[in-house]
């Protein structure tokens, strides 16, 4: 697949009051204390702690590294630096939770319950121990457990305990994770739209189990999806929970690339604005 086009982070709308300007100094130590004062407002009962260094926060056990988010961040307006931020530590704080759940189950039972995710690298550069491998710039496939009730992404600890050696083989757990996502998107429909006053076709697959984006993954569920629109399709990914494609026909295409950017920059668990052929 080919990446169509990309625009930069925008982040979520202002959620919460920032003081003065942030970063104009260049002084870390002050960039720090304001993501300290952004993350106590919105979590209040989660102990966070400037890191060992001015660059990096300690979400308890787990220290998140501040480098890229203030790069990111210091040509950007006041408002824009605000919504970033706090879409930085939305997705700091969830892989900070799910890194520290429970212990991983044997392999006989964890091979049931592997599925692939596709996420944005920005909130996993904090874990680099988690299983990954690329998809797109910018983009990666991490492996999770599902335990029912909550979610745990495999790392390579996991694999040592499995009684794997280095290096960690990612084409068993792949085909697992596959395999196994594959099972259960069988039933998921897919049916094309017809907008209009356009030509061509238009699908979005939003089944809210967490799982939407990742069905880009899977050959078969792609194979139903060229049969319904065609053998050449344009799909996008903007979060977690939606998938949207259309035919190569489509003539509203333009309209389909700023949505696909737009639902990047208002969705919760944004992934990519780019659009793939």
């Amino acid at each position: 697949m080919k990446g169509v086009g990309r625009r930069a982070l925008m982040g979520l709308a202002g959620l919460l009051p920032v003081g003065p300007a942030f970063g104009q100094s260049g002084d870390m130590r002050a960039f720090q204390a304001q993501v300290l004062e952004i993350f106590r407002r919105k979590y209040p009962d989660i102990s966070v702690t400037p890191g060992k260094d001015d660059g990096s926060i300690d979400i308890e056990t787990t220290t998140v590294n501040l480098g890229n988010i203030y790069s990111r961040v210091r040509s950007m307006t006041a408002e824009q630096r605000k919504a970033a931020i706090i879409d930085f530590l939305d997705q700091a704080v969830e892989s900070h939770k799910l890194a520290r759940s429970e212990k991983a189950p044997s392999w006989s039972e964890a091979k049931k319950l592997l599925r692939p995710r596709l996420t944005s690298v920005e909130p996993l550069r904090e874990v680099p121990s988690l299983l990954t491998q690329e998809f797109a710039p910018g983009v990666v496939v991490a492996y999770v457990l599902d335990l029912g009730q909550t979610l745990r992404y495999v790392d390579r600890s996991d694999c040592e305990k499995w009684g794997w050696e280095k290096p960690f083989d990612l084409h068993i757990v792949n085909d697992w994770a596959i395999t196994n996502l594959e099972q259960l998107s069988a039933v998921v429909p897919v049916k094309s739209k017809r907008l209009s006053g356009n030509s061509g076709k238009f699908t979005a697959i939003e089944e809210d189990d967490t799982y939407d984006a990742a069905r880009l993954l899977l050959p078969k569920f792609r194979t139903r999806l060229l049969s319904v629109l065609g053998p050449r399709i344009f799909v996008g990914i903007p979060s977690r929970d939606r998938l949207v494609a259309c035919s190569a026909d489509f003539t509203a295409l333009s309209a389909f690339v700023g949505m696909v950017a737009e639902d990047y920059r208002q969705q919760p668990y944004p992934i990519t604005d780019t659009v793939f052929l």
